[in-house]
């Protein structure tokens, strides 16, 4: 690593996404309310896209790939299920709320772009850079804790593109639950990049299926309370999960 990970690090990087994307979406996302048709997709997807080669400069220069992409151990016993859980969920939710079939090929496909770009972009930030920065200087409970709580943070911004300051508060703490799944999902699996997937699936859900996610959210309410009963066992000592750079 050219630059040693430590919690200032974590949250500089975390507060400096947030501070982008809430900037790219008052200057010229639009109204996020209404994403129905590609023309409303469009510039967020521009933003996302320049989010995406920021990030990429970022990790490169910081030296940080292996540790933001992958740990060196997977978390076992009940918790190891969870991905397909989720997924399995999600699925289902596309399929009984019946999105799909009234949506536009056109609209369903710019949705997909963007939603794999959110995933990458988003992952990356809070389940990558963050992670991995404050758990160079601080207990993975901590580095659980600061990385959910930054990812809800940043749904604050809606407010600030078309959202209801009520609607927006509500969506940090949906977030803060669905970052917290997500955070499962990579400790599972070991991968950041399942993680992306898996997050892109929850937002093609909850854009062309509305309340699809609704099972998915309840999933991550239920491991938020494993996540306190095994907490010995989840917030493991950070060193056996950082990844070393050659």
């Amino acid at each position: 690593m050219r630059i040693r990970p430590t919690l200032a690090s974590g949250l500089i990087l975390g507060i400096g996404y947030i501070a982008m994307i809430t900037i790219f979406g008052v200057v010229g996302a639009g109204d996020i309310t209404d994403l129905s048709t590609p023309a409303a997709i469009q510039p967020i997807l521009v933003s996302f896209l320049i989010a995406t080669v920021v990030l990429i400069v970022v990790t490169t220069a910081l030296g940080w790939w292996p540790s933001v992409l992958r740990d060196r151990t997977r978390l076992g016993g009940p918790a190891r299920f969870i991905p397909w859980v989720v997924v399995a969920a999600l699925v289902t939710g596309l399929v009984a709320y019946g999105g799909l079939g009234s949506t536009p090929m056109e609209t369903l496909l710019w949705t997909a772009a963007l939603v794999l770009l959110v995933g990458f972009c988003e992952e990356l930030a809070f389940r990558g850079l963050v992670l991995t920065g404050v758990r160079g200087s601080t207990s993975e409970l901590h580095a659980w804790l600061i990385s959910s709580v930054l990812f809800g943070l940043l749904h604050l911004g809606n407010a600030l593109t078309g959202e209801d300051l009520m609607q927006a508060g509500l969506h940090v703490l949906t977030a803060f639950v669905s970052g917290s799944l997500l955070y499962m999902i990579r400790r599972t699996t070991g991968f950041l990049v399942v993680a992306m997937l898996v997050h892109a699936l929850f937002d093609f859900t909850a854009l062309t299926s509305p309340g699809g996610e609704g099972l998915p959210f309840l999933i991550g309410l239920i491991v938020l309370v494993y996540m306190v009963v095994r907490r010995h066992e989840v917030f493991a000592d950070r060193g056996s999960l950082v990844m070393q750079s050659s």
